[in-house]
């Protein structure tokens, strides 16, 4: 009898192992979004929708690696995660036999440059005209490294 429950179990075991290993097969480890709805609530929200993209990619790999991640601390410390992610999605691309070209560490770098420039630009009080105005657009080019993992992030969907 102890025989015939353990044989049953294994076969659970392994229909469910099946089951997942199908289910990835026909989803997407990523979160997929419009381009244009990308740029508009990045610019509505005044760049906060980042935290959200990189909260929704993360959870979106998590469900989908198993990894042993926090998608909200990684979205609020996304300075620290952004190199990982971009990884995440080149090597996702090429898992799917995909050629997309992309300079997923460029770009990372330079989100991450352009957090850390626009952080130090905040906190200097008395700027001159120049630093001004770019302390006005770095936030918007932050977007331009978002904008193009989205876009390979959509080629993958």
């Amino acid at each position: 009898m102890e025989e015939t429950m353990s044989q049953e179990s294994s076969l659970l075991e392994s229909d469910d192992k099946l089951t997942k290993v199908e289910s990835k097969s026909h989803s997407v480890p990523l979160f997929h979004v419009s381009l244009t709805k990308l740029i508009i609530m990045f610019i509505a929200t005044f760049g906060l929708y980042q935290v959200y993209w990189f909260y929704k990619q993360w959870q979106a790999l998590k469900n989908y690696y198993d990894l042993d991640a926090w998608p909200i601390a990684r979205s609020f410390f996304s300075i620290f995660y952004t190199h990982s992610l971009f990884v995440y999605i080149s090597e996702y691309i090429k898992e799917d036999n995909r050629e997309y070209r992309w300079n997923s560490s460029a770009m990372a770098t330079f989100y991450v440059v352009l957090l850390v420039v626009g952080g130090i630009l905040n906190q200097i009080e008395t700027l001159p005209i120049s630093l001004v105005v770019a302390s006005i657009f770095i936030p918007l080019a932050v977007l331009y490294p978002l904008y193009q993992a989205q876009k390979a992030v959509n080629f993958c969907t």
